[in-house]
């Protein structure tokens, strides 16, 4: 009986580590969106600013609807990424990989000093329950980002591929979305030469 419940308490201390490197996953994703949200907030208001700078001194009436469009699209954009509260959610996220960080120590310890019985074991099952109602769950990309650099867990070659692609799709959006201002720059740019 006693030889069950520490291989309970060793597959809950392996839960709460999976939990926690893929809530870390989770958390530096969430900051890296927050920070690529500000640099195109700041770029689009900037790209925008000369634009419109340009087409003054252009009086170019068709870039002018460029510029409405443009404008329009900053502000959709911006009230959509204000409303996905990256920011909030990465510290919300952070500070439940830490509590999980201390829960994992807290079972490990007692697994080696031998502080293994059932009561024990359902009061650390349920804190570890707790702290993932606490904030919500992290992708299934953030758990095989874990597993990918995990040797033990075996990944299917299908989550690996679709992992890599959603990867190199968010890479090409973040592209296409830095490359909408710069078009409409160059095109100010070009006008005012020509």
């Amino acid at each position: 009986m006693e030889e069950r419940l520490k291989e309970s308490f060793i597959n809950l201390k392996n839960r709460i580590w999976k939990t926690y490197k893929s809530r870390i996953n989770s958390a530096e994703r969430l900051e890296k969106n927050n920070n690529f949200v500000a640099f195109l907030s700041i770029y689009y208001s900037a790209v925008l600013a000369a634009v419109s700078i340009l087409n003054y001194v252009n009086k170019n009436s068709n870039m002018d609807v460029c510029n409405i469009v443009l404008s329009v699209m900053v502000t959709i954009l911006f009230l959509y990424f204000d409303g996905r509260n990256f920011k909030e959610r990465y510290i919300n996220m952070k500070k439940n990989y830490n509590e999980l960080n201390l829960l994992y120590y807290k079972v490990e310890s007692d697994i080696e000093i031998n502080n293994i019985n059932q009561e024990h074991f359902e009061e650390l099952t349920q804190k570890y329950t707790d702290l993932l109602g606490n904030v919500e769950n992290h992708s299934k990309k953030d758990y095989i980002k874990y597993a990918l650099n995990d040797k033990e867990i075996q990944i299917g070659c299908i989550d690996k591929v679709m992992y890599y692609l959603g990867e190199i799709g968010v890479f090409l959006l973040k592209g296409f979305v830095f490359m909408i201002p710069t078009t409409f720059l160059a095109i100010s740019f070009i006008e005012l030469f020509l």
